[in-house]
């Protein structure tokens, strides 16, 4: 698995060149030290005992470029999407991007992967923090 940490403007080529082979991407994480698998469990074990903010946390299949919905803003509910569909950010397809912060505890993250494994364990979990 290739792992990249990073803003997208100093990472993007580096993600598009790897994107055909497993990899995780973590464009940010509130957590700074330990490994990737590390900062992953360390994430995963905030599913478990925080509650996601449900109006801004999701979960992306096969991401496209942002495109800012003109009609939604911070004040708008859930059933306006914040994106419009757009060019797709990756040519392969199956990649996932994780997105979003916690309702009672200040932790933004961003996370996209390819790898099935990975997709179902994040899902999991991130979907378990919403239905708390």
């Amino acid at each position: 698995m290739h792992y990249l940490t990073g803003d997208h403007c100093s990472q993007w080529d580096n993600v598009q060149a790897i994107q055909h082979e497993p990899f995780l991407y973590i464009s940010h994480n509130g957590f700074h030290r330990g490994g990737m698998e590390s900062q992953i469990n360390k994430l995963i074990q905030m599913f478990s005992d925080y509650r996601l903010d449900g109006e801004r946390s999701f979960i992306t299949v096969n991401p496209c470029r942002a495109a800012t919905n003109p009609k939604w803003d911070f004040t708008v509910g859930p059933e306006v999407p914040h994106w419009i569909d757009g060019e797709r950010l990756y040519t392969c397809d199956g990649v996932t991007s994780f997105d979003g912060n916690f309702e009672d505890y200040s932790h933004g993250f961003s996370i996209t992967t390819n790898s099935p494994d990975l997709i179902k364990k994040l899902t999991d979990a991130f979907n378990g923090s919403l239905n708390k």
